[in-house]
C-alpha cells in the first residue's frame, strides 16, 4: 500500500500488508453494451393511396428528453467506507469468532468463507510477529472517495484512507492507502463482494515528530475508535 522504499513499508509487517490488500485483483465488468433496437415496420402504399394525391405529412411532436435520473451514491460509497473500516480493527486481534462475524455480515455469501479465511491468516500473522504485552493500534479512516465503475446493483468505489498499523518495533506508523471495493446491492443492503488492488494514496508530508510508544498507547487507550 506504500510505495517501495518508504519508511513506512519497510517498518510494517506483511501481517499489515495482508489486512490492507485483500483483493485478488478480480475487476468487475463494466455492462456498457447498448440496449437493441426495436424494428422498424415499412409498409408500402396501398390501390387506394396510389389513386388519391399525396399530401404533406403531418407534423410530428418531438418528444422532449427524458432526463436521466441522477444516481445515489449514497448506498455504495457507505458499504465501501464502512467495510473498509471494519477490516482494520484491534478487537480483531485473537478473536476468530469475531472476524468470522464481521465477514458474516459485511461480504456476499459468495465471498464470506474467502474472506474470513483471509482475515484470520492475515492477523494471525500480526499476532505472532507482535511484540507481547505491546498494545495494538489499528484503525482505517476514510478521507475520500471516487466511484470508478457504476452499473444497476453493483459498483465499484476507490477509497482515500489513513490507517493507523503497527510497526515492527511496537510503535504505531500511518500508511496513505486509496484501496478499492467492489460492492453489490442484496436484499439485506450493499454487502462486499471483492476487494481489488489497491495502490498509494497521496501522502502529505509531516514535520511533526513521532509521539514514543508508551506515550502513544497510553494516549490512545483513553480514546474510543469513532466508528459511525
Amino acid at each position: 500500500m506504500t510505495r517501495p522504499g518508504d519508511p513506512i513499508r519497510r517498518a510494517a509487517p506483511a501481517a499489515v500488508a495482508a489486512v490492507l490488500g485483500l483483493g485478488l485483483g478480480v475487476a468487475l465488468s463494466p455492462d456498457g453494451a447498448a440496449p437493441p433496437q426495436e424494428p422498424v415496420l415499412v409498409v408500402g402504399p396501398s390501390a387506394a393511396d396510389e389513386a388519391t394525391p399525396p399530401t404533406a405529412p403531418p407534423a410530428r411532436r418531438q418528444r422532449a428528453p427524458r432526463p436521466a435520473a441522477p444516481l445515489d451514491a449514497s448506498g455504495p460509497v457507505v458499504a465501501a467506507t464502512t467495510h473498509l473500516r471494519a477490516l482494520a480493527d484491534e478487537r480483531l486481534v485473537g478473536a476468530p469468532g469475531r472476524r468470522r462475524a464481521l465477514a458474516v455480515r459485511i461480504a456476499t455469501p459468495g465471498y464470506r468463507d474467502e474472506l474470513a479465511r483471509r482475515l484470520d491468516a492475515a492477523y494471525q500473522a500480526l499476532e505472532a510477529g507482535w511484540p507481547a504485552g505491546t498494545p495494538i493500534v489499528f484503525r482505517a479512516h476514510p478521507l475520500g472517495y471516487r466511484i470508478e465503475h457504476r452499473s444497476a446493483g453493483r459498483a465499484t468505489v476507490a477509497v482515500w484512507s489513513a490507517v493507523v498499523h503497527p510497526g515492527e518495533d511496537g510503535t504505531a506508523t500511518v500508511a496513505w492507502t486509496l484501496s478499492r471495493a467492489a460492492v453489490r446491492r442484496t436484499a439485506a443492503g450493499w454487502r462486499l463482494e471483492r476487494y481489488l488492488p489497491d495502490e498509494p494514496g497521496p501522502a502529505p508530508a509531516s514535520a511533526a515528530p513521532a509521539t514514543p510508544a508508551a506515550e502513544f498507547a497510553a494516549i490512545t487507550a483513553t480514546l474510543s475508535p469513532y466508528r459511525r
